[in-house]
């Protein structure tokens, strides 16, 4: 994409969100919360018609108007600032909305820089899976939508809101999903430090020590990050970004200091941590980004509920949040729902807005509804069970990466002003932290990674529900020793996540840098190039790409960057989500048998599964192999075409004799843009 669209699509992005904070700071006194809040109930609103029809793949059309429309609330807020008597408009427009939106420029493109440097979506812990997430909802089909790891069966997974949100965004502007996921990536970042940086402010009355939280947020240190280097053990491999959050359990503690923590008796398990920093070094969008952003927005609604004079929306939003916790990441529900439980516990005579927080509540069951009945319906299977007590975490292990929420907290209580909602924090974080001790999900896994998935959906929320409300609290304070103590603790370990990260804020693929669509690692050559555009205007149809293994492989990435469904798509994961079938393994045993040429009537087996392209790869057999799957296609039912001069590898893709398709010349003058490689109707 060239520069002058990659500027024309930021500034559509950043023009939209400012006129979203223009209408809606008119009712919350929080403009970053203005902004978010409004942004999420406007595409809930979306999904919820969309659940009843089908809005369609291109909604191009909508791009201008919005453009308009952002510009004239924004024109008419510049306009109604020329009555102020002491200051120019234009002026008082540029500290009102400008200058107040800076934190979220900082964390979109700090972000945004992350992922130019290396924006590959591959096979690489879960990029595939995200995409293929949003992949699904770009169909723009009735929801819930074909499943393109699994069709014809539909896709109910559950956490894939956020995906939704990309996709539609995506939809609106006419790019692709690599772009989309990049793209999003780095607005929830942006998202976040508006919200932390203005909520502080606003609370605190320091610039600074929000500027400080902020960066605390968004680079996401642990207390092992602090201490890493003095632990580590001598001569590992392990990246230490990895290493550091996911310490307990990890190798780095079971080479190093397993000997004083663990027996014939007790496992240590395998139990890390996911915070916002880790998630940008390893590129996920993962439904932690929404969680977190939504915890955030929770807490920001919580404290002008709490310390200011509001309307109707702040507890109207409180209770929206509560409800939503289930679409952005189900897993954070329980933790949501005792936070909310306690507070009632400590507040329930002095709440007066509890018909207004139920309507909120509400608001968001309504227009979640048609997703939860149908989309988390395998979430709902999952049960919550008892720790074994061999299986509790070592106090002194927690501590080592807990210290930097532990010691905020525990500053809590000598925090005189505002003491009630202190002690409300503290109380609070001290049951979070119990609960994801004595119980955890069981999602199938066994032995020292029974508590790996709760642990890592848990832990990064509890540092934002811990520290961050703990900061605002102990800073107000206004004791010197306290808040020298608090930025301590906050600097600390945030100084040396960053050293962490440091030497990966560099290119992992120099061909790939700047290339926001995510698939040139795909592109090895020009031929490949071709093949990828042919099947992007391909008509709708099953493609059969080759899935070596079971999960993280590369495949079937070509055929998910077309927004085709693909026969099959990491097995491991499908049955993981509750699909497991008969049908599952028989499909993965018979496509394998396939490409080795091994299968018995291959072509009836192609039409019995409505298979209408077959692509094959360079690395996807030997010529031999090749030769083995051409001779038992029968060419009258599907036609060969080949992308390659190299007869010994070849490339190229089948195609369904009775298929319309576009013509070679047609689909290979196709430009790279994403914006262009449009599937016809």
């Amino acid at each position: 994409m060239d520069l002058v669209f990659f500027s024309i699509i930021l500034a559509w992005l950043y023009l939209f969100h400012l006129a979203l904070g223009v209408v809606a700071s008119k009712y919350i006194n929080n403009f970053a919360l203005a902004k978010v809040s409004s942004l999420f109930f406007m595409v809930t609103v979306v999904f919820f018609i969309e659940h009843f029809y089908g809005l369609g793949e291109n909604l191009s059309f909508l791009a201008p108007l919005i453009f308009i429309g952002s510009a004239y609330l924004i024109y008419r807020r510049f306009k109604g600032l020329e009555q102020h008597p002491n200051s120019s408009s234009l002026n008082l427009f540029i500290k009102d909305l400008l200058v107040k939106d800076w934190p979220f420029i900082l964390g979109f493109l700090f972000a945004l820089y992350a992922r130019i440097l290396s924006p590959d979506i591959n096979q690489s812990t879960e990029h595939l899976t995200d995409l293929y997430f949003i992949a699904n909802y770009a169909t723009g089909q009735t929801l819930p939508p074909v499943n393109l790891w699994y069709p014809p069966y539909r896709f109910d997974f559950y956490y894939s809101f956020q995906h939704y949100a990309a996709a539609l965004l995506g939809r609106v502007l006419n790019l692709g999903p690599g772009w989309t996921y990049n793209l999003c990536f780095a607005l929830f970042f942006g998202y976040m430090a508006s919200l932390v940086y203005e909520t502080t402010k606003k609370y605190t009355e320091s610039a600074w020590f929000a500027f400080l939280l902020l960066c605390t947020v968004l680079i996401g240190g642990t207390g092992v990050s602090a201490i890493f280097d003095l632990i580590r053990t001598p001569g590992a491999t392990d990246d230490s970004v990895v290493a550091a959050m996911r310490f307990i359990g990890g190798s780095e503690l079971n080479t190093s200091l397993a000997s004083y923590f663990s027996s014939p008796t007790r496992a240590i398990q395998n139990t890390p941590v996911e915070t916002f920093g880790y998630l940008l070094f390893i590129g996920d969008y993962h439904p932690p980004l929404s969680a977190y952003t939504l915890l955030m927005m929770w807490l920001s609604a919580f404290m002008l509920w709490r310390t200011e004079v509001t309307g109707k929306i702040i507890p109207i939003l409180i209770g929206f949040c509560v409800p939503f916790a289930l679409v952005s990441s189900i897993w954070v529900f329980p933790l949501m729902v005792i936070s909310c439980a306690i507070y009632c516990a400590m507040y329930a005579k002095k709440i007066t807005d509890w018909r207004l927080i139920i309507a909120g509540a509400a608001i968001s069951t309504f227009l979640l509804f048609p997703y939860l009945s149908h989309l988390v319906q395998g979430a709902l299977g999952a049960t919550i069970k008892i720790t074994p007590f061999n299986e509790y975490s070592p106090i002194l292990l927690l501590f080592l990466q807990f210290w930097p929420v532990y010691i905020p907290v525990l500053l809590l209580l000598f925090v005189r002003y505002n003491r009630k909602l202190a002690l409300f924090f503290f109380i609070n974080f001290i049951v979070l932290m119990i609960f994801t001790e004595i119980v955890y999900v069981e999602d199938g896994a066994i032995d020292a990674f029974n508590r790996t998935n709760s642990t890592m959906k848990w832990w990064g929320w509890l540092f934002i529900i811990g520290q961050v409300p703990a900061a605002w609290l102990v800073f107000k304070n206004n004791v010197k020793w306290q808040q020298i103590i608090l930025c301590a603790v906050l600097l600390v370990p945030t100084m040396a996540h960053f050293y962490l990260m440091l030497p990966h804020l560099k290119p992992n693929n120099a061909m790939s840098v700047k290339a926001l669509s995510g698939d040139n690692w795909l592109k090895k050559d020009d031929q490949v190039n071709a093949l990828m555009k042919y099947l992007t205007v391909l008509p709708d149809g099953v493609v059969l790409e080759y899935v070596k293994e079971d999960f993280y492989t590369p495949s079937p990435a070509m055929t998910m960057f077309a927004k085709k469904p693909a026969f099959i798509g990491w097995h491991n994961h499908l049955w993981t989500w509750g699909l497991g079938s008969r049908d599952l393994m028989d499909r993965n045993n018979m496509h394998r048998k396939f490409y080795k040429g091994e299968l018995e009537n291959s072509t009836q087996w192609l039409l019995e599964n409505s298979i209408s392209y077959v692509v094959w790869k360079r690395e996807d057999g030997t010529i031999d192999d090749f030769n083995k799957v051409s001779k038992s296609i029968d060419p009258a039912q599907y036609v060969w075409h080949n992308f390659t001069l190299d007869d010994a590898q070849p490339l190229g893709i089948w195609v369904k004799n009775n298929s319309p398709y576009v013509a070679k010349q047609q689909a290979l003058a196709v430009p790279v843009e994403p914006r262009l490689a449009t599937t016809p109707n």
